[in-house]
């Protein structure tokens, strides 16, 4: 992989950080609104944001695919420490 391949998917990966940042900061809100909303007014918001969030992370997979090894590797460590636990 080229270098110009992870800067793409830093980039990519920066400009999820920052929308899944404004979904928190929404969330947030939300939460402290629930004692004066309608149910139906909470249940929409959840399906906005719950939709946002789809849309955000609809191209991570294309854009920043697994890496099998690193999954491996990840697996082995989280085995264990639950060994050694």
């Amino acid at each position: 992989m080229t270098l110009g391949h992870y800067g793409k998917k830093s980039l990519y990966s920066a400009s999820l950080q920052k929308e899944f940042a404004d979904l928190v900061a929404e969330w947030e809100v939300l939460w402290g609104m629930l004692g004066d909303m309608e149910p139906h007014q909470v249940e929409a918001s959840w399906r906005r944001f719950n939709e946002k969030g789809t849309a955000v992370t609809k191209l991570a997979p294309n854009e920043l695919p697994l890496d099998e090894r690193w999954r491996d590797r990840s697996e082995d460590e989280v085995s264990h420490v639950r060994q050694a636990a």
